[in-house]
């Protein structure tokens, strides 16, 4: 039986500006997937998830309502950086 790794990171608006401790953690446990669950602030992280290889580019990456509207693809210079991303919507 082949073990499966899932991490789940909750993005809150109130913490500091970066996430590079809690991604540089994920890309230790390299995970076969990574749940983002947030608002806009979600953005940071998953820029700095792309920046160290753990994107949604090479890991399925599930996002909540919260960071998968319409809106949250242009807080990206480069949207395709979503490419791959899952998640719900209320819609």
């Amino acid at each position: 039986m082949t073990s499966r790794v899932f991490v789940a990171l909750r993005v809150r608006a109130a913490q500091a500006g970066a996430f590079d401790a809690e991604v540089q953690q994920m890309v230790g446990v390299n995970p076969d997937c990574i749940g983002v669950f947030g608002f806009e602030e979600s953005a940071r992280v998953i820029a700095t998830m792309a920046e160290q290889g753990i994107g949604p580019a090479n890991v399925q990456v599930f996002g909540s309502d919260g960071n998968m509207g319409f809106a949250f693809k242009n807080q990206f210079d480069d949207p395709t950086v979503l490419g791959g991303m899952s998640g719900t919507t209320p819609f």
